[in-house]
């Protein structure tokens, strides 16, 4: 385990291959565990690096409020920590909001971008379900049974249907090895409700890949739109039937789209 102080705050992060890097950057309330697969496939080529964000698994969860800018801030530091002056990044949701202040402050440290279940402003059902969540929390409800009340927040149609005939979930099906603590939980969720980058958004140039699940009740499909018709050097995946995490659903396809986007000659 690789630890660093960055702007006060001990981040967890892990290194791993050579080659041009490959930079992933997990959701709200999520870990570095959600992206164990492919980073197992993209460390035999590039090197990766992935991070938990403040508030989140083993990374400190310092008292809130924080910011996207914050959090884009700590990304660059560990960057700049480990000497990587370029890199291509992979990001889901509130990732993906960090990463869209990194290539808009920064665009010469980005090479290309991958962007799941994106948004240039959280919606406002997001906002009302994740502070009921932290009610929850805040009332000492357990914690496995408030992440278990997001999972149709997540998931699409048919993969809810698998994890119902395995007769129960458990954390790893969550993907949420490390509890968030009330406080990480809230300072990113404040970071969240004041992200708006709808008047900006347009400014990123970089070559973008979209992806995005037609079931996605977090995030819905209409932002994805709106990011892909304000930004012209993006393209868009849309897989039906899936949820707010299609790297977690349909993970070879999504491996397959990203690594061939990556690899792409522009």
């Amino acid at each position: 385990m690789a630890f660093l102080k960055i702007n006060g705050v001990n981040i967890f992060y892990e290194l791993q291959g050579k080659g041009f890097p490959v930079f992933f950057l997990p959701d709200f309330a999520s870990t570095h565990c959600s992206w164990k697969y492919f980073i197992s496939r993209f460390a035999k080529t590039h090197q990766t690096l992935i991070m938990d964000h403040r508030g989140s698994g083993l990374t400190d969860s310092p008292p809130p409020p924080y910011s996207i800018e914050m959090m884009a801030e700590d990304a660059l530091e560990l960057m700049e920590s480990l000497g990587i002056e370029q890199t291509d990044i992979v990001a889901s949701s509130m990732g993906a909001a960090i990463a869209q202040i990194l290539i808009l402050r920064y665009p010469k440290r980005v090479r290309k971008g991958v962007f799941i279940s994106s948004f240039a402003k959280f919606p406002l059902t997001a906002i009302l379900k994740f502070s009921v969540i932290a009610k929850l929390l805040e009332a000492k409800t357990p914690s496995l049974l408030v992440m278990k009340s997001m999972i149709p927040f997540l998931y699409g149609s048919t993969f809810l249907s698998c994890l119902e005939e395995q007769k129960g979930t458990r954390k790893e099906d969550l993907h949420l090895e490390y509890v968030q603590d009330p406080e990480g939980y809230l300072g990113q969720l404040s970071a969240l409700k004041h992200f708006d980058l709808q008047d900006q958004i347009g400014d990123i140039s970089i070559p973008l890949l979209l992806i995005a699940g037609g079931q996605d009740l977090s995030t819905p499909i209409y932002c994805s739109y709106f990011l892909h018709n304000k930004i012209s050097s993006s393209i868009l995946k849309i897989f039906s039937d899936v949820g707010h995490w299609p790297h977690i659903e349909r993970k070879e396809e999504t491996f397959n789209l990203i690594h061939k986007f990556i690899h792409d000659v522009d």
